[in-house]
């Protein structure tokens, strides 16, 4: 009868091992997938930013708020003759801001400017 009992107890402890074993590994495999697909993900985002064209400057009007602020940090008041400024896009990475000429006699203001991290590649009075 003692035996029996034994038996049962180590039976039931076995059956008890495999469930705990079996939940453990269950939630082992569920953290595991998780974690993996969030590491897919990140990637996948990283990939993305590193291959478009998304900067700082990403469009026109600010192309020229931020070069026009630069000039006149510059140049003074002096280049509020030469408004408006345009802004042209160079090769997808270069913002070049000029102003405008209104006689054919001297230059006009430009800057150029990176757009993905608004670094100042050069800046003058062109003639």
């Amino acid at each position: 009868m003692i035996e029996m009992k034994t038996t049962l107890i180590k039976n039931k402890i076995k059956i008890m091992n495999r469930k705990i074993t079996y939940g453990g590994n269950l939630i082992l495999f569920i953290s595991v997938f998780f974690i993996s697909s969030s590491c897919v993900q990140t990637k996948n985002i990283k990939i993305n930013q590193k291959n478009s064209n998304i900067g700082l400057i990403n469009d026109k009007k600010t192309a020229i708020k931020i070069g026009e602020t630069i000039l006149n940090s510059v140049y003074g008041e002096k280049i509020n003759k030469f408004k408006p400024f345009k802004a042209k896009l160079i090769n997808n990475t270069v913002w070049r801001i000029e102003g405008t000429l209104y006689y054919d006699v001297g230059g006009v203001p430009y800057i150029e400017i990176q757009s993905k991290d608004c670094k100042v590649i050069r800046f003058g009075k062109g003639k």
